[in-house]
């Protein structure tokens, strides 16, 4: 869980890039894959110690990630680390933000964070701001949850070389990291993220080739972009019919700068810098995020990375749904073979005079989106919280429990259906 302007995003972005061309992509993806992957041990090798898994003596070889890891164990632990409270520490702050901490416990007579980090280079200290930011966010969940009174974060790192280093934040210091952190995610709990994928497939077996999206304030105001293509999987057969909608030919499935691995990754990293947001799409609920689930969890990534706490999620085409339904006058749409009302987003983009000459490509989509998203908003703007007010489970169940009487809607057969309810709640036997 890190949170960064947009500005530092783009300069890490832009770094990452001028890195991969300066090495190679090939080998700046065997780097990538190797620091991955000795992070993930050192980590699990640091979590076995601390939980009374490992006998140190056991364990003389030279494999790099162990001979990391008893550094930060000699240098950083032993007689350092007065109590442990908790390894692994899945910590959140009510209705804000989730994250896992590696390490909670007494340091040095300080109740603590701990962070173990690995590098490939020493780091300076002008560098390690989102760590920082990070175990601060972790400090302030813990006191929340738990009425603890966390005074100290202490991130405890190795390079490659074995050269171990130390950093801190106590005090006066660790409170103002810890209201820079909630200023950010004010800030960023207005952002949207509104975002298009193309695929090989329109099954579950189908990969993602292509991701756009869009971030804009809660003014609809674009302050963000992706726009990313990666290869498709060794292997895979893709679809002809869906090659032929997204205009995707040989050579853009077989020799992108991505491996599709990369690709997941790179996308992985915008939606969690874009955290905590509001995701949304055009009908990315029954199509998008269900890709997303099957190729993040087939690419061992967090699968739920659009819709776990602290993100919210919506679907554009349920707003617009309901917007029509309330004014039917809202976007001049199209009809069916069978004569209804069409929402589909290329008929909704010819109508309202849009550009379609790339329909059909993941950012042009995104983009259509919020053109269309910022109609509705226009035309609904005493109803438009209202709207989006149903993207967690928690606000529907709010807006269940406090309203007497509201009206839900479902689509059926491309009809807009409305009914009118009131809920029935029953607490130890007694309705009310």
């Amino acid at each position: 869980m890190i949170i960064q302007n947009h500005q530092e995003q783009q300069l890490m972005a832009l770094e990452l890039a001028n890195w991969r061309e300066r090495t190679g992509q090939k080998e700046a993806e065997a780097i990538t894959k190797a620091a991955s992957s000795r992070g993930s041990q050192m980590h699990n090798y640091l979590e076995s110690y601390l939980l009374g898994r490992e006998n140190l003596s056991f364990f003389e070889d030279n494999e790099q990630y162990k001979l990391m890891a008893k550094e930060i164990i000699e240098k950083g632990l032993k007689n350092r680390l007065d109590e442990i409270w908790g390894v692994e520490c899945t910590l959140y702050y009510p209705e804000k933000y989730a994250g896992t901490a590696d390490c909670v416990g007494v340091y040095e007579g300080k109740e603590t964070i701990i962070d173990f980090k690995q590098s490939n280079k020493p780091k300076k200290a002008e560098y390690i701001d989102s760590w920082l930011l990070q175990t601060s966010a972790y400090s302030l969940a813990h006191n929340i949850v738990y009425n603890s009174n966390i005074t100290s974060c202490v991130i405890l790192v190795c390079t490659v070389d074995k050269l171990f280093q130390e950093f801190k934040i106590q005090g006066h210091d660790l409170i103002v990291y810890q209201n820079l952190f909630l200023g950010r995610l004010k800030k960023f709990n207005e952002q949207i993220v509104i975002y298009d994928t193309e695929t090989t497939n329109s099954t579950i077996w189908g990969s993602i080739i292509e991701v756009g999206a869009v971030v804009v304030d809660k003014n609809l105001k674009e302050i963000g972009k992706l726009n990313i293509r990666g290869r498709m999987p060794e292997g895979e057969v893709p679809s002809a019919k869906a090659l032929l909608v997204n205009s995707t030919s040989i050579d853009l499935l077989t020799k992108g700068n991505y491996s599709h691995y990369d690709f997941l990754g790179a996308v992985e990293n915008f939606f969690s810098k874009a955290a905590p947001a509001l995701f949304m799409g055009w009908s990315n609920l029954n199509f998008d995020r269900r890709m997303f689930h099957f190729n993040f969890f087939k690419g061992n990534r967090y699968p739920y990375i659009t819709h776990s706490s602290p993100n919210k999620e919506h679907d554009g085409l349920h707003v617009a749904r309901v917007a029509q339904t309330l004014n039917p006058e809202t976007l001049k749409t199209e009809l069916t073979e069978a004569g209804n009302e069409s929402l589909a987003l290329e008929g909704l983009a010819r109508q309202q005079g849009f550009d379609t000459s790339q329909q059909h490509t993941a950012y042009h989509d995104a983009f259509t989106s919020l053109k269309i998203l910022r109609i509705i908003k226009d035309k609904h703007k005493d109803n438009w919280e209202n709207f989006l007010s149903t993207s967690t489970k928690n606000s529907v169940e709010t807006i269940l429990k406090s309203e007497g009487i509201y009206s839900i809607f479902e689509n059926v057969k491309g009809k807009n259906m409305m009914y009118l309810f009131s809920s029935i709640i029953c607490i130890l036997g007694i309705f009310i």
